[in-house]
């Protein structure tokens, strides 16, 4: 790995990262010069997310056992249902060659591509081959009748649910890396990880659903290559996001626009790819079910960790209990063109964007789906806010605070039951205050700034990936 540092801050001549004008000087192929190659980070810029990485992992793994282990009572929470039930297809489609009805039966659960039950299929098959027992399910006898419970049984629950949670905290490292790029440094640096992981935790631990945090830290390292403008990775990461959870999807927009009109068609091909390989099998042997579960994505209001909004109104109703996703998630690819068009037409310079109007724009495009969504689980605010924050704590100390608290707020928001008008606009207002706190101002229009004193030069220093 590269730990040297860049000639700029060995000659001491180096500018201020200010939250405004947070992207270095170029080099000769249009590369920032502060960072190298994203993905290539040294060791000791990940020792701060790596810490809350390795605690989340350790305290959702003790969480679940204590929770959804055979010495503990029948689960208390619903919302463990959703790994499990992945897990138990993903080990029958491997058994009973399966993988073409992924979206039949049990696995209508499944409304997104199927990357994260890939991956779980590749992860029981690899602890087949070494011994380690099968995942399996407890039961348990009430008033004569036997009902599935969510036990951990089986050597490999243990691997798996660790496997989830390190996947969904994964998202910790790329999102510190962005923080670095907008000049995070020393104690927010640490508010911010910290907030992170509260909120990453939810998703895989409360909620059971890793895809979303995998997908972010997919979406963005392919963010971070965008910046470094290595368009033919930051297409395949992008593209792996989509496969493991289409949200994401929002987040080409501001990449298609910064990387320019002649490279739509190669940056498209690189996204698609991995969504269609991963849907292959099921949509050719089960092209129904797969068809109505990928595309309409239908949603259950009943269930009693849903939070509906005023959305429900104007979506199909299939059948009693069922709504499906509608066209109000095509306005929100509609407005999330429209912001990428207008993020680099105000603050682009040849199609370049600043890392914080990158984030922003990011989180805004996130957000959009959340507004105009029917139904609304709680892990689903977790995406939009964690790259709001990102934006926000880049600028300074007031609007850092008001950050943490209003990200805080929104979380709590999910827990009571509201009614539809009164949930949505609190939630609307509430990821509106974030994203005008992490409004990155106004363009400087193209001019440099200004020259860093040696205390600045350090901090800059401290920020920079490898830098130690």
């Amino acid at each position: 790995m590269d730990n040297e540092l860049p000639a700029e801050l060995i000659s001491g001549n180096v500018h201020a990262m200010s939250p405004n004008s947070a992207q270095a000087g170029t080099g000769e192929q249009g590369r920032p010069r502060e960072t190298g190659a994203s993905l290539r980070v040294g060791l000791g810029a990940w020792w701060v997310p790596g810490l809350v990485w390795v605690a989340g992992i350790g305290a959702g793994v003790q969480w679940a056992y204590a929770n959804f282990s055979r010495a503990a009572e029948i689960p208390r929470s619903r919302g463990f249902d959703n790994f499990v039930w992945t897990v138990q297809n993903a080990r029958f489609d491997l058994w009973h060659g399966g993988l073409a009805h992924m979206y039949a039966g049990n696995g209508s659960i499944l409304v997104a591509l199927p990357g994260l039950p890939l991956l779980i299929v590749t992860l029981i098959r690899g602890m087949s081959l070494v011994g380690i027992a099968a995942p399996s399910q407890g039961l348990v006898w009430l008033h004569g009748g036997r009902i599935a419970a969510n036990y951990l049984m089986g050597g490999s629950w243990w691997v798996l649910y660790g496997f989830a949670s390190a996947a969904a905290f994964s998202a910790l490292f790329p999102l510190d890396a962005l923080a670095r790029r907008c000049g995070i440094a020393g104690l927010r640096r640490w508010i911010l990880v910290v907030t992170l992981g509260l909120g990453i935790w939810w998703m895989p631990v409360l909620w059971a659903h890793p895809e979303d945090g995998l997908a972010v830290a997919l979406l963005a390292w392919g963010s971070l290559r965008a910046l470094d403008h290595r368009w033919p990775s930051a297409g395949w990461l992008l593209g792996l996001g989509v496969a493991v959870q289409t949200p994401v999807l929002l987040g080409a927009p501001v990449m298609f626009a910064m990387a320019g009109v002649r490279r739509w068609t190669r940056l498209a091909v690189r996204v698609a790819v991995p969504g269609l390989l991963a849907v292959a099998i099921p949509l050719i042997g089960d092209p129904s079910d797969t068809i109505r579960q990928v595309v309409k994505q239908p949603t259950y209001p009943l269930n009693v960790n849903a939070r509906v909004t005023p959305g429900l109104a104007m979506v199909p109703h299939p059948r009693v209990g069922v709504v499906d996703a509608g066209w109000p998630r095509s306005l929100a690819v509609v407005l999330a063109c429209l912001l990428a068009a207008s993020a680099v037409r105000w603050w682009g310079r040849s199609g370049a964007l600043t890392p914080p109007v990158l984030v922003w724009t990011l989180g805004v495009s996130l957000s959009l789906r959340r507004v105009f969504e029917s139904v609304v689980f709680p892990y689903y605010l977790v995406s939009p806010v964690a790259f709001l924050l990102v934006a926000a704590l880049a600028r300074d100390w007031w609007r850092t605070a008001g950050a943490v608290a209003i990200g805080t707020g929104l979380f709590l928001l999910i827990r009571p039951r509201l009614g539809e008008w009164a949930f949505w606009g609190l939630m609307v207002l509430g990821l509106a205050a974030l994203a005008w706190l992490g409004f990155p101002g106004h363009r400087t229009d193209g001019k440099a700034p200004p020259e860093s004193s040696g205390s600045e030069r350090g901090r800059v220093a401290e920020s920079l990936p490898g830098v130690r």
